[in-house]
């Protein structure tokens, strides 16, 4: 009696073993892109936790107080009150004021503290002034110059942990109306 050629137990076996190769085969790719899929996952996740991480533990350095000191009428000292309300001391904390009245710039100064700011404490930075137009904001101030607002461009640049460079920027302005400055506009970087 002859055996078909199918129920030869040799046939049989080899036809078993080619298909649990290809379904070995076909697993292993399935496994592989899953794992590619995980992996890519978790970079992302990873990067998304450091983000995190390096936003809360970071230091923000900022304006918290500006005003106009003058003891006469064409003279007197522009006062910031910077302050770390990060987490994290700010290191090489520098700071860049440009005072204009109505377009003219009548400081532009650069003041290289160059030091340690600990979180939750400030500096003031103090730029004298002397203008005829500075009467105009002056508490012996006078209408009757043609002058109305007072800009105040502020840059601070400090160093986070492990030397990462920031920036702020804040825009501040004083109209005579006012008599205080307002802040128009704040970036960082």
């Amino acid at each position: 009696m002859r055996m078909s050629r199918w129920t030869d137990p040799a046939v049989l076996a080899s036809g078993i073993s080619a298909a649990a190769a290809l379904i070995a085969a076909a697993a292993a790719v399935w496994y592989t892109i899953i794992t590619r899929r995980l992996l890519r996952t978790t970079a992302d996740n990873t990067a998304v936790t450091r983000a995190i991480f390096e936003a809360a533990q970071r230091p923000y350095v900022g304006v918290e107080e500006l005003r106009l000191n003058s003891k006469e009428a064409t003279s007197g000292s522009l006062f910031a009150k910077l302050k770390n309300h990060g987490s994290v001391p700010a290191h090489k904390v520098n700071a860049k004021l440009r005072v204009e009245l109505d377009g003219t710039v009548i400081s532009d100064k650069s003041i290289e503290q160059g030091i340690a700011l600990f979180p939750g404490d400030h500096i003031h930075v103090h730029v004298p002034l002397q203008h005829e137009l500075l009467a105009a904001f002056t508490t012996t101030f006078s209408d009757s110059l043609d002058v109305d607002r007072m800009n105040v461009k502020i840059v601070v640049e400090y160093s986070g942990p492990g030397g990462r460079r920031y920036e702020v920027t804040t825009q501040h302005h004083m109209t005579k109306k006012d008599r205080a400055f307002l802040l128009d506009q704040s970036s960082s970087t």
